[in-house]
């Protein structure tokens, strides 16, 4: 081959393929020759950290960095899905630099679509909120009586309620339009009035909801949207088969 067959190229690229190898900004291609014939040498060199735009099909562009030794350029982080990219079609390489929700559970932060600090999203599932009575907006529970209750008048807009078993006592509690009758002592319309008269409180409720509490925590969700501006009665009372005594009801705002 005679010398004028080879090329001497140079090649100077603003944007290069998704991992596909090609000579980078400050690359270039030799060739010598010497007396005898002619060999061809290929150098290929960059600045090692130096960062280009590459482009993958599809998919928002990325940036590939000249490796330490300075003989190429890494994979377009771009191509992290696993799409085919640009002519070598590998995965590539996504860096934290490039990805700002790369480690984004294990932050410290709600970020990156948690519903918690580093948890919920993509994250591992946040645990269950916890309620206590200072969180309660009313409170009741049936100690030495069968059934206690609390009035409250309902604010809207009335979403947003849950009712918590704050015991695993095993009574029922409620929601109800209704309460019993005046405690002959002190005059005020209670649950406890029902027993008093030697009645039921469940025979005589008017339930909206009622739960259960068979372990801690537990709480139902309540819509109360169609009584803003109403007083209901929230209370414990013991179950109708047997037990329940200590029934703590909690009622709350949603965590």
């Amino acid at each position: 081959m005679s010398l004028g067959a080879l090329l001497l190229a140079g090649a100077t690229l603003g944007v290069g393929g998704c991992g596909d190898g090609r000579i980078g900004a400050t690359e270039q291609a030799t060739t010598t020759a010497s007396s005898s014939g002619t060999t061809a040498t290929a150098t290929t060199t960059c600045t090692p950290g130096h960062e280009q735009v590459c482009v993958c099909y599809g998919i928002p562009n990325g940036s590939q960095f000249c490796n330490e030794a300075g003989t190429g350029y890494s994979d377009c982080p771009a191509c992290s899905d696993g799409g085919s990219g640009g002519a070598a079609g590998g995965p590539a390489t996504t860096s934290s630099s490039s990805d700002p929700c790369a480690e984004h559970c294990d932050n410290k932060l709600q970020d990156c679509g948690e519903t918690g600090v580093d948890c919920g999203g993509t994250c591992q599932p946040c645990p269950p909120p916890i309620y206590t009575e200072n969180d309660c907006i009313k409170a009741a529970r049936n100690g030495s009586e069968i059934c206690d209750d609390a009035a409250w008048k309902v604010q809207a807009p009335g979403k947003g309620l849950v009712l918590v078993c704050l015991t695993d006592a095993g009574g029922i509690i409620y929601v109800s339009t209704n309460t019993g009758p005046p405690d002959p002592v002190d005059k005020i319309k209670r649950c406890q009035g029902w027993e008093i008269n030697n009645q039921n409180a469940w025979d005589n409720l008017n339930y909206l909801y009622q739960h259960t509490c068979k372990k801690e925590q537990e709480l139902i969700e309540l819509d109360l949207s169609n009584y803003v501006g109403q007083t209901l009665y929230f209370g414990a009372h013991n179950h109708p088969k047997g037990g329940g005594q200590f029934t703590h009801m909690c009622l709350a705002q949603k965590k």
